[in-house]
């Protein structure tokens, strides 16, 4: 969001000024009237947001500030790089930028035209008629989220569970069907705790395939199971050998965990030994054809919709808590609103998200839940279930505070079930000016209640927790992270950009779009990204989530 970028020049500015003198000469006092006119709009930003200010009109304004500071501070950013690279180059390039010149002619030219521009468009605004925002996190909350709440599963555990155990000739695969958000993961979960299982079979093994798999990581997870030897420099047809060499003999259980294509299935199954009677394999996909070609001689086991009394059992267990009673006065809506999210259990965990953030006294509750209801109602009038539950995930985005938005869009660059450590997350969130400065707090603790408010809300799933309880790792799930992507894409935010190298290394992304973004990250083979050889100056933050061992002698650099 547009505050966050202006609250970061802010401080890039304050820091320029105190502590660079030599760097900024002769332009200090353009630097000061441009933190002047910063801190004003900063202002009405604050108070826009408080008011919760929703029409396009200010959204479009929001995009022109930022885009007007990103100037602003890669033009500050060339001009101090100039002069922190000596005298001399003054003399060999005589065009130098002058930064007291071009910090007067952006604020002469954008700053104080867009500030003028924003106020006006502003009092023509209608303002909706919402109290402040209030601080609403509570570490109490927390240790709620750390365990999945399962409801309405036993009977589909049992049916699959008595699957597993049944004999067979040869090795046997068994598939869970299902849209996304209806609990596969959730049931295959259960069923992998579950004591007749873990009794049942001596190796259990988890594997995420997810739709961005990598088959080398896939063996290299079942072999951690089997021996401590490094394996990780040998190839795919080695791995392959040795997978099915372990799981030749003896009864073992792997769970494959969101198979997306026949494809992926195929190049898995080719390790499997099918001789292995004793072997079963669970996977999950939401797609038919998979279940299918996995097993021929099996129906998939379809995943049924939570009935009412299932979906509003798991409502209040999300906002009362599993010692919590949900009052009288507050049932007739809250059932309403579990019977409006059509039995799909993720649309319930995300609508309580929001609903355990209006708990007050029970009339002003009520009052909130009934809007809450309408909401929905409203977002979710559509016949196609995935896109009422885009809608629903919608609705939560909508109700964050405006400080968090920019923290949880960020989620989406981290690829697809992606253990995310919190330490790292918190930090990324200093250093990339989503964290807002609070008196008598730091900034880490800040970010911490940042990513504890989005736990609360059903929108960050908890993985791990330390022992003091604090989240020590956490995720999100695919269809949240899918409409991260696509929020932080919509209107040309430019949040930031996704760059996929398909195999043959062709880039998937626009590469030439590159040059307006500020973050990048990359989910493929990095090597394959930088022999492209792309161009984006304006790039601040650079990821990269490529699984492979990458090592590249001095003399192959391509910067070499």
């Amino acid at each position: 969001m547009a505050e966050a970028a202006v609250t970061f020049l802010l401080e890039n500015l304050q820091q320029l000024v105190a502590d660079q003198l030599s760097l900024i000469s002769g332009a200090q006092n353009e630097l000061e009237q441009l933190q002047n006119e910063l801190d004003l709009m900063k202002s009405f930003l604050e108070d826009s947001a408080s008011k919760r200010v929703k029409s396009e009109l200010f959204k479009t304004l929001e995009k022109q500030i930022r885009d007007i500071v990103y100037t602003a501070e890669d033009t500050i950013d060339t001009c101090v790089s100039q002069a922190a690279a000596g005298w001399f180059k003054r003399n060999l390039n005589p065009n130098r930028l002058s930064l007291a010149k071009e910090v007067q002619s952006l604020r002469e030219e954008k700053v104080k035209p867009a500030f003028e521009d924003a106020r006006m468009k502003f009092a023509t605004l209608q303002i909706a008629d919402a109290p402040p925002l209030q601080d609403t996190s509570d570490p109490r909350k927390i240790s709620l989220t750390a365990e999945k709440k399962i409801v309405g599963l036993d009977d589909e555990a049992d049916k699959i569970i008595k699957y597993l155990n049944e004999d067979s000739k040869e090795l046997e695969v068994i598939s869970i069907i299902g849209m996304p958000g209806l609990g596969k993961t959730t049931l295959a979960l259960k069923i992998y705790r579950d004591p007749r299982i873990q009794y049942e079979f001596p190796t259990i093994i988890w594997v995420y395939v997810s739709e961005e798999y990598n088959k080398k990581d896939i063996f290299l997870t079942i072999l951690k199971k089997f021996t401590q030897q490094d394996m990780s420099r040998k190839s795919e047809e080695e791995l392959a050998q040795q997978v099915k060499g372990y799981l030749s003999t003896g009864k073992f259980l792997i769970i494959m965990d969101d198979v997306w294509t026949v494809d992926a299935w195929d190049q898995i199954e080719a390790a499997m030994p099918k001789s292995n009677r004793y072997g079963k394999i669970l996977i999950t996909s939401r797609y038919e054809n998979v279940a299918w070609r996995a097993n021929r001689d099996r129906l998939p086991h379809r995943l049924r919709f939570l009935n009412q009394d299932e979906s509003w059992e798991l409502l209040q267990l999300e906002v009362f808590g599993k010692e919590g009673v949900c009052p009288p006065e507050l049932e007739i809506t809250g059932k309403l609103i579990a019977e409006q999210c059509d039995g799909l259990p993720l649309a319930i965990v995300v609508i309580g998200g929001i609903l355990v953030d209006k708990l007050s006294s029970v009339t002003d509750t009520k009052m909130e839940w009934k809007k809450v209801s309408d909401s929905v109602q409203t977002y979710i009038s559509n016949d196609d279930k995935n896109k009422r539950m885009e809608n629903i995930i919608s609705l939560s985005y909508n109700k964050l505070p405006y400080e968090l938005r920019d923290c949880f869009l960020y989620l989406g660059m981290f690829p697809e079930d992606y253990e995310i450590p919190a330490w790292k997350l918190i930090r990324l969130w200093i250093a990339e000016g989503f964290v807002k400065q609070k008196p008598g707090k730091s900034l880490e603790d800040i970010a911490e209640e940042n990513l504890k408010e989005l736990v609360n809300r059903n929108l960050v799933m908890v993985d791990k927790m330390k022992p003091e309880g604090e989240v020590k790792t956490c995720h999100v799930h695919d269809m949240i992270r899918e409409f991260c992507k696509r929020e932080a894409a919509l209107k040309n935010q430019n949040l930031f950009e996704e760059i996929k190298m398909s195999t043959d290394g062709v880039s998937e992304s626009n590469i030439s779009e590159m040059q307006k973004f500020r973050r990048l990250c990359v989910h493929s083979y990095v090597v394959d990204f930088f022999l492209k050889r792309p161009k984006a100056p304006k790039v601040r933050s650079f990821w990269c989530f490529s699984k492979a061992d990458i090592t590249l002698a001095l003399e192959h650099s391509i910067y070499h």
